[in-house]
């Protein structure tokens, strides 16, 4: 990984290899079961005395990258590489000395825990939070809520794939296996008929399916709200996302298409292969949460769940950024989706910059990160570190530096459309004003990185996001 400035090591990889390391690889060579003829190649191409430099450049070698990749088992150079060392201990043929050692470590000062949330955020139990909050009101006390949010217990599931396990059972599946592939195929089942399978099944009846051109596309028809503020949405959106990706970051956007009618009704694109999280739980089994039918679907441990998490985590951070920028409010689960690949995608960009639901700013946190996310990322409510969490905070750092470094795309933009009359611009100058200074355009990059893992740990399960979750739950039905 890159500097922040682009110049110097942010995170540097030490690979270190013996002095004899020629002599061992030699009378490797010789044995008869050797693991892999193209593992001892690399290893004595990259047998020097001592390896030290930024990621970046040490990855640019073919011979280290091929070294690291096959000790590390980590595609993503900022994960951690910790399990390198663990994983040669105990690789075949080996000698009792390490022939190669590898770490990791984070250099100019630069700390990845996040700070303890402010006090206006301060993560409490639900129960504390209504007795404080009947406390400043003068009030004796609140009577407990009439429908509780039901206590969700993780189910841990195995990390073998099920050829891995039926191999060692002799090809035959156990009943974790089975009761497994039963929830993976309740979890598919949720999603219905795949896009791509209704519009065969729809051209094949098709008088003109033959034709040459034939498409099918799927709208929506939105009426009531003020629809070019959702089109300019969609245009800021698509501006992050031309920055993400010309700074080559893996921040994963999807903007859909708007085509306005009347300032009252638009037709909007339909996304294909993709439900909102209040869908995916009314159609599970009662009480089922997000990480558990994430888990069900892509079943923990396999390649395709490993995919699966890198998407959500790329996808979150692109939008928890966004959300932050733009102050995009009513983020409750039905304007959350959830696509066919692990993917988060939002919608509904009706109240954004200085209007809110109610009039009420009521969702103070920077983002959404609630405990479910939390948990699909190997974390819990109270940040627990992981390696997909860590890579949550790298992608948001390098991409709030991203854009900062091309905040005049997104400010000029709104500044065009101030005097539109848009809900979203209804203080006018000072909501411009606000949008420039969440971009902290006056401090240098060290403190934003410190300002970034702040937003992360105010946004932690914040109380607010939870009660705004459990008030349209109450309200609205949506789980």
């Amino acid at each position: 990984m890159t500097s922040l400035r682009g110049d110097g090591p942010l995170v540097q990889v030490k690979v270190k290899v013996v002095d004899n390391a020629d002599a061992v690889l030699r009378a490797a060579e010789e044995r008869q079961h050797m693991d892999s003829e193209e593992q001892w190649t690399v290893l004595s191409g990259a047998a020097e005395s001592h390896i030290d430099g930024s990621a970046s450049g040490a990855l640019s070698s073919s011979r280290t990258f091929s070294l690291l990749s096959r000790l590390g088992l980590c595609r993503t150079p900022c994960l951690d590489l910790g399990i390198a060392e663990e994983w040669y201990s105990t690789a075949p043929n080996k000698k009792e000395d390490k022939l190669v050692s590898v770490s990791l470590e984070v250099v100019g000062g630069l700390d990845l825990h996040i700070p303890p949330p402010s006090k206006r955020n301060k993560r409490l139990p639900s129960h504390e939070a209504i007795e404080l909050v009947a406390d400043k009101c003068r009030v004796g006390s609140i009577p407990p809520p009439a429908m509780p949010m039901p206590q969700l217990t993780y189910n841990t599931y195995d990390t073998q794939s099920w050829s891995e396990s039926s191999v060692l059972n002799g090809g035959e599946m156990t009943e974790e296996d089975q009761q497994a592939l039963k929830r993976q195929k309740r979890a598919k089942e949720v999603y219905g008929t795949r896009w791509a399978d209704k519009v065969d099944a729809i051209r094949k009846q098709s008088p003109h399916g033959r034709r040459k051109g034939w498409q099918l596309r799927c709208v929506i028809v939105k009426s009531g709200d003020d629809c070019r503020q959702e089109l300019m949405a969609v245009q800021l959106i698509r501006s992050f996302q031309d920055i993400f990706h010309e700074a080559k970051l893996p921040l994963w956007l999807r903007p859909y298409d708007v085509l306005v009618t009347s300032n009252r009704t638009a037709l909007i694109e339909f996304i294909p292969d993709a439900l909102s999280i209040h869908t995916i739980k009314h159609r599970s089994r009662p009480g089922t949460s997000l990480s558990q039918h994430f888990f069900d679907k892509f079943r923990k441990g396999t390649p395709e769940c490993a995919t699966a998490q890198r998407n959500f985590v790329e996808s979150m951070a692109a939008y928890s950024l966004i959300c932050y920028f733009l102050q995009i409010k009513d983020r409750h689960n039905s304007n959350l989706m959830l696509d066919d690949d692990g993917h988060i995608i939002h919608i509904d960009f009706g109240f954004m910059l200085s209007n809110s639901p109610g009039g009420v700013n009521f969702e103070c946190a920077p983002f959404k990160l609630t405990r479910e996310f939390l948990e699909v990322m190997d974390s819990n409510s109270e940040g627990k570190a992981s390696e997909l969490f860590d890579y949550f905070k790298v992608l948001c750092i390098k991409g709030f530096l991203a854009s900062r470094k091309h905040s005049d795309r997104i400010l000029l933009l709104c500044e065009m459309m101030l005097k539109s009359g848009f809900p979203c611009f209804k203080t006018a100058e000072r909501s411009l004003k606000s949008l420039t200074k969440r971009f902290q355009l006056n401090l240098p990059e060290e403190q934003c990185v410190q300002f970034v893992l702040g937003l992360i740990s105010d946004s932690l399960d914040a109380w607010r996001t939870r009660q705004y979750d459990y008030y349209q739950r109450v309200l609205n039905g949506i789980l």
